[in-house]
């Protein structure tokens, strides 16, 4: 799809993901090779100078990158049709789904009507930095360019989570796919957010941490491992040769979050 004036801040939103993930892979040694042609996939990747200079065993993935704004609830991961039987298809498949949160700043000079104190500034400060986190987790902003027209935006902060070949094919078989019932040619993963507060053992601060959780028809949810958001335990030989990754079994089931 060309990009246009309506649409290209989406498409440079997206390219920010691919690199992001990009980077990763090359951090762990691995190349990261931008698929050209467009043959479904973004990133072709692979080890070749661990295989060379380490002797570790030969790797290549095909790396799908999927890019969504998280919101205080969650989201939905949409995959064409065509793109998911490539996935489900092709053994040496990855999905990886980045999620984008931007950074709210506040705009000093945002307010029409000038303040004379500090403390009234500041207000000022505290009652945008409200509206715009309520435009934020409200879902009234669905993409980059809403985001961009509507908040002043220092950054974003980002996530990840990957899927291998066994996994996804393990997650379709237990009802985590659903079709969109708005567009026919695609299906979605239902993600949801859960927010938890534990306090630390040293003092009485709350620490606060987000696990994501995967929902099926039937009301299961999956909590996806916090493993899961680091590409080393995808390259890590070590990590994929552990029990717990064998077959796909990368969730653990729970019904109290």
């Amino acid at each position: 799809m060309k990009i246009s004036k309506e649409n290209y801040r989406n498409f440079y939103f997206g390219t920010a993901a691919e690199t992001y993930i990009q980077s990763e892979f090359y951090s762990f040694g691995y190349e990261a090779y931008k698929a050209q042609p467009d043959i479904g996939y973004d990133l072709c990747v692979t080890n070749n100078s661990l295989f060379t200079f380490e002797k570790k065993s030969f790797k290549q993935y095909n790396v799908q990158i999927k890019s969504r704004f998280i919101w205080d609830k969650g989201t939905k991961i949409y995959i064409s049709h065509t793109d998911f039987e490539m996935l489900l298809n092709d053994k040496n498949s990855i999905l990886i789904v980045v999620f984008q949160r931007p950074r709210i700043g506040v705009d000093g000079y945002a307010f029409w009507e000038p303040r004379d104190t500090y403390n009234e500034y500041i207000i000022d400060k505290g009652l945008e930095l409200s509206w715009s986190e309520h435009l934020l987790t409200t879902g009234e902003i669905k993409n980059a360019t809403d985001a961009e027209h509507s908040l002043f935006i220092l950054g974003y902060d980002k996530e990840y989570f990957w899927i291998n070949n066994s996994q996804l094919k393990r997650l379709n078989s237990d009802g985590f796919i659903f079709e969109d019932d708005f567009e026919n040619e695609r299906v979605y993963l239902n993600v949801e957010k859960n927010l938890i507060k534990e306090c630390s053992s040293d003092s009485s601060e709350n620490i606060e941490y987000t696990l994501m959780q995967l929902c099926n028809k039937d009301g299961t949810k999956y909590i996806l491992s916090n493993v899961l958001f680091s590409l080393k335990y995808l390259v890590s030989e070590d990590g994929l040769n552990q029990p717990f990754f064998n077959e796909g079994k990368m969730f653990t089931e729970d019904f109290d979050y």
